[in-house]
């Protein structure tokens, strides 16, 4: 009878930190989408229903698009696009992972405050909770790997097999938590031993898992996992050991984070690891080697430390505990303070992003302005023009000259026929030496000129870029020997008011 007691107040607790991250969720939801990656999976998903063939996301995501398509199926119903729905979708997993973390957590700790500071500093930080408000969703990975996690330590022949079914789900979400697997593997051994049982249970979660693998590489993943670990990809060149990205990384995770969260890891990090325990020393592993993986991302940004907050806000629960058991007052208020750099940093960032998205008012723009039949010139805000501003676009070349001039001379040709085609000043983005511009400036003129404040949604897990953006219409020079002006970027420092 204690046990089932005991058994239902965690799970009261974890399902109550669930409850408590949706309405934390909610409250930051932004009002659009504001990624490409958010906008090609609800392409996908919108596309996966009127072809009725499952479509592949961002590095062919299918398991973030299968999710999204469940959630989509009532707004489809009534004819609305998939924009909200995948917001939803990373709302409702962002909160679902909430209380699994308290779930592994205790399992593996057997530390109820520990577990639970570890969640809630979890759920309130920027680097986690901002890509998952605007549908940039790494929430469905980091649930499936917790879940598989958590089955791993209740040692059941079924729990193992789920446990392959789950991390399998998690990889096919984010292929990159690939990285976990010696972890995984790990800490089925540590549960078969713990629990006494045949080693050979072992092989209940290690087939399941090879057949899954090799199932997804045969179906698509094979140059997935290529480009992910081997580092041949300009990309993705992973293990590139670079002190610039790591001293980057951890400033981001600092800087968010607060100094006495990163006292207090350290502190707990230092007094778990001199235990020689097995959580530890895993958390530990994890927390390190994790860091050094992803903050050596070519293409590093703040969202890929998610899971390294896992064990640095585990072992900063480890502190707030230790102290709480030595004095009640000291230990809570501890845990107060941590909360407040987090919290404080999350609502100064999300929160004006609540009334104003400025890749959809840039998108809304383009609809507005432009004729239905327009060509939008534009570099990587493509997915926007097409999802939001439902026109076709066309990219430049970049970084060569001759192909740039052809480029441009064929647009001109075409601009001459009488075609509507539009310049957005964001096809300057990525222009080294600033060839198009300057060969822009020689061969057009702006018959037309429209401006917005949009937002640069590169870094903007932890960062806000405001800018004045331009649309213009093209035509043909009247007098070659004149330049167009094409006007520097002009940053602004606060949002919008709400109108």
């Amino acid at each position: 009878m204690g046990m089932n007691v005991k058994i239902s107040n965690t799970l009261a607790i974890a399902l109550s930190l669930s409850v408590a991250a949706l309405v934390f969720g909610f409250v930051f939801l932004n009002t659009a989408l504001f990624h490409y990656d958010a906008i090609v999976l609800a392409e996908a998903v919108e596309k996966t229903y009127s072809t009725l063939r499952l479509q592949p996301s961002t590095n062919y995501r299918y398991a973030d698009v299968v999710i999204v398509d469940i959630i989509y199926f009532p707004f489809w119903l009534r004819g609305s696009t998939a924009d909200f729905s995948v917001r939803l979708a990373g709302v409702i997993f962002y909160s679902a992972s909430i209380g699994m973390l308290y779930l592994f957590l205790k399992k593996f700790t057997n530390n109820t405050l520990l577990s639970l500071v570890a969640a809630v500093l979890f759920a309130v930080s920027p680097i986690y909770l901002s890509p998952n408000t605007f549908g940039k969703i790494h929430s469905i990975s980091i649930f499936f790997l917790l879940l598989s996690l958590w089955l791993l330590l209740l040692p059941e022949r079924k729990n193992f097999v789920l446990a392959a079914t789950a991390y399998s789900a998690s990889i096919g979400s984010r292929e990159s938590t690939l990285f976990f697997a010696p972890f995984a593997l790990s800490l089925c051994a540590y549960s078969v031993w713990k629990s006494r049982q045949n080693i050979w249970q072992f092989l209940y979660f290690f087939i399941p898992l090879l057949s899954f693998f090799f199932l997804l590489s045969a179906w698509y993943f094979y140059p997935i996992i290529s480009k992910t670990l081997n580092g041949t990809s300009v990309e993705t060149a992973f293990f590139t050991y670079s002190s610039a990205n790591m001293a980057r990384a951890l400033n981001d995770l600092t800087r968010t984070s607060g100094t006495l969260i990163s006292l207090a890891a350290l502190v707990g990090m230092i007094s778990g690891v001199v235990t020689l325990r097995f959580p530890a020393m895993f958390l530990t592993a994890w927390l390190l080697s994790a860091f050094f993986y992803f903050s050596n991302y070519t293409t590093y940004e703040a969202r890929y430390l998610d899971v390294v907050l896992i064990p640095f806000f585990a072992f900063s629960g480890l502190t707030v505990s230790y102290l709480t058991n030595k004095n009640r007052i000291v230990g809570y208020a501890l845990f107060g303070l941590l909360l407040f750099a987090p919290v404080s940093y999350s609502t100064q960032l999300l929160l004006p992003r609540t009334a104003y998205n400025g890749i959809y008012e840039f998108g809304k723009l383009i609809s507005e302005k432009t004729e239905p039949d327009a060509v939008i010139i534009v570099q990587n805000e493509a997915p926007v023009v097409g999802y939001y501003g439902k026109r076709k676009t066309l990219g430049p070349p970049t970084g060569n000259e001759a192909e740039s001039i052809r480029f441009w001379e064929d647009v001109n040709k075409n601009v001459t026929k009488g075609e509507n085609i539009w310049l957005a000043f964001s096809a300057f983005f990525d222009d080294p030496g600033d060839i198009n511009k300057q060969i822009v400036s020689q061969i057009f003129d702006f018959s037309k000129t429209y401006s917005t404040i949009n937002e640069d949604y590169h870094h903007s897990d932890i960062r806000q870029l405001l800018y004045i953006t331009y649309l213009w219409k093209l035509a043909p020079k009247q007098n070659m020997s004149e330049s167009t002006s094409i006007p520097a970027p002009f940053v602004l420092k606060g949002f919008p008011s709400k109108k």
